[in-house]
């Protein structure tokens, strides 16, 4: 319970993935309503959505026993959007958010929930004044414990999925490896390539920066820099948003414009201390200071 609200989230991910168990830490009831099919089922049911033929069948019982909620969070998912309807019936007064923490590409599938009297909600403000959704910065948690490491054994590190910045960021470590500089660089191809987020928060507190480039049509700050502000660590990244932030600071923040990257000034960058960062400025990203903004 949160300020005395029952909060409900609703998720395609697994409830005990780190983030999940964080914020069910806060008092927030996690669910992943999705029943396990057979792929032929999962196509049925992928067709399912895009012609709007929405069912209970695709979801656990459970998911229609979510009652006497105050405000309920359905990540943007064209999977989980057949669970509004029925979350509405069952909580008539509550408030429901979509949250999505993704850039939107191709078509907008949300219109069809606006009559559930739903707030679309994203971390990207050109997504937010062309579907006309609520803005809000991404979260963390304040409590992550994310010491600083003192032996710092990596220059630069990049954790993350292709999403068609492949070719960006290996141009970009091919030349930091050509200057000296290591790299720590994981593109996973596989589940079984993944690495636990906890393993993920680790790296970074053992690395000097920590690289963040944007997927095509991506505004919005992804959780890299709240990962690196959390983490004492510094960033370089592409995403010339950054500079509107609170916590941005041109001795944590190296900003990559379409000028190529000079040896000088990246060295100079890394060899500088770093600022640190008030305790009160963590705490305006913590979830806790997020989710206040839709109660």
């Amino acid at each position: 319970m949160i300020e005395n609200k029952n909060v409900l989230w609703i998720t395609t991910r697994n409830p005990n993935s780190y983030i999940l168990r964080k914020i069910a830490d806060r008092g927030v009831r996690v669910l992943n309503p999705i029943k396990k099919k057979s792929f032929f089922q999962k196509i049925i049911r992928k067709f399912s959505y895009s012609v709007s033929l929405l069912s209970k069948f695709w979801y656990l019982d459970e998911i229609c026993d979510q009652k006497s909620f105050d405000l309920i969070f359905v990540e943007y998912s064209l999977v989980l959007f057949g669970c509004v309807p029925l979350l509405r019936m069952q909580n008539p007064q509550a408030k429901i958010v979509i949250w999505n923490e993704n850039p939107i590409k191709g078509k907008f599938f949300g219109s069809r929930l606006r009559s559930y009297q739903v707030l679309f909600s994203s971390f990207d403000k050109r997504d937010c004044l062309k579907y006309q959704m609520f803005y809000n910065n991404d979260f963390l948690f304040s409590d992550m414990k994310l010491s600083a490491s003192k032996e710092k054994t990596i220059d630069f590190l990049f954790v993350g999925q292709d999403k068609g910045r492949k070719k960006e960021i290996n141009k970009l470590t091919h030349d930091l490896q050509n200057w000296g500089f290591s790299v720590y660089l994981k593109i996973p191809r596989k589940k079984k390539d993944y690495i636990k987020y906890e393993d993920y928060l680790e790296l970074i507190t053992k690395s000097r920066v920590l690289i963040d480039i944007t997927q095509k049509g991506q505004y919005g700050l992804s959780l890299r820099p709240l990962e690196a502000l959390y983490a004492q660590t510094k960033l370089l990244t592409n995403n010339c948003a950054i500079q509107q932030m609170d916590y941005y600071n041109d001795a944590n923040v190296f900003v990559l414009h379409k000028c190529s990257l000079k040896k000088d000034e990246i060295t100079a960058f890394v060899k500088s201390p770093y600022q640190k960062q008030s305790e009160s400025v963590m705490l305006l990203h913590d979830f806790s200071s997020w989710i206040k903004k839709y109660l």
